[in-house]
């Protein structure tokens, strides 16, 4: 079993009709992803068990797979019923509750953290595939992956939408034991973080789990260039960071654009350029900072980068000494 994905390594899906699971999934917004993915591999396991015992039953295997595809499509079409009902609760909901819809979002978040580490804590196959991440060594990871997870590395997101993605809360600590990993990347994450006191306790993790000479690859917006570009007198500069000209409706004016890229509607909670990102990597204890570029990183591996980031991004490589 590899420890590449949970799912894979689940025998049978969870049950999903419990009373708080059903909460807690309205709470926290999560789809329905991770059993539509259990279901899925547990349905090709059971086409390749039918493959290997015969021949003959090959009507059988297609018609399970033909289940497989019904139940996937009708499992889909829920989701987005339920993604639209979600959203027209929502309209009706927020100008009523006597929270802000940030307040609200920030509570969801943290209840999905909860979750997740509570899942991680108790969940026999979260625990065993944990365990056998803590024991392995010289791996690369991606932090923070979102629905982009690598092949041949550790992917890590507190929300997981694909497979090959393993639930962790990324803020506190990672998943690894100490001085194990050869290489983090971690793209388009860091600005999500709050400064003073998830920043720090991140980039601790993360020296504390690579070995001597591992790389901490980082990629954000890159705070300068959208700043040098507000100071131009034309938009070309804005242009150059595949800015829409003109700009989008909700952020009609070069302020607005620049603010977008510190708060993203609260997404953010700060911008870095490469003097700030370094002189924070330096508090932490990491040796060699060198900025590099899109798809060149002190490790080559880790320069498995996203093109759409590429013309705002600031890309910054760490070694721990």
């Amino acid at each position: 079993m590899t420890p590449d994905t949970e799912m894979a390594s689940r025998r049978t899906p969870p049950k999903k009709n419990s009373f708080l699971d059903g909460i807690i999934t309205r709470i926290c917004g999560n789809p329905v992803y991770a059993f539509r993915f259990s279901l899925t591999d547990e349905l090709s396991a059971f086409h390749g068990r039918l493959g290997q015992r015969s021949q003959e039953p090959v009507g059988i295997v297609k018609a399970a797979r033909l289940s497989t595809s019904l139940i996937i499509a009708a499992t889909s079409s829920r989701q987005v019923r339920s993604q639209s009902l979600k959203k027209r609760l929502a309209a009706w909901l927020f100008p009523r509750m006597p929270i802000t819809q940030f307040l609200f979002d920030q509570l969801r978040t943290e209840i999905n953290c909860g979750k997740v580490g509570l899942e991680n804590a108790v969940l026999p196959s979260r625990r065993r595939i944990l365990k056998q991440i803590r024991q392995m060594r010289d791996i690369r990871a991606n932090i923070a992956c979102g629905p982009h997870p690598l092949p041949n590395f550790i992917n890590l997101d507190l929300h997981v939408t694909v497979p090959g993605v393993i639930a962790w809360d990324c803020r506190w600590d990672l998943p690894f034991a100490d001085n194990s990993v050869a290489g983090l990347r971690v793209e388009h994450y860091l600005e999500h973080l709050e400064p003073r006191e998830e920043l720090p306790a991140f980039l601790k993790g993360c020296l504390r789990v690579l070995r001597g000479g591992g790389v901490l690859r980082i990629i954000v917006p890159d705070a300068e260039r959208y700043l040098w570009a507000y100071c131009r007198s034309d938009l070309l500069g804005f242009h150059d960071l595949a800015v829409p000209v003109p700009f989008p409706s909700d952020l009609p004016t070069r302020m607005d654009v620049v603010n977008h890229v510190f708060h993203q509607w609260h997404e953010h909670r700060w911008g870095y350029d490469c003097e700030a990102l370094s002189h924070r990597l330096s508090a932490a204890g990491f040796g060699c900072i060198e900025r590099t570029s899109y798809q060149y990183s002190l490790d080559p591996l880790l320069a498995q980068d996203c093109k759409n980031h590429s013309p705002y991004s600031l890309y910054v490589d760490a070694v721990k000494s």
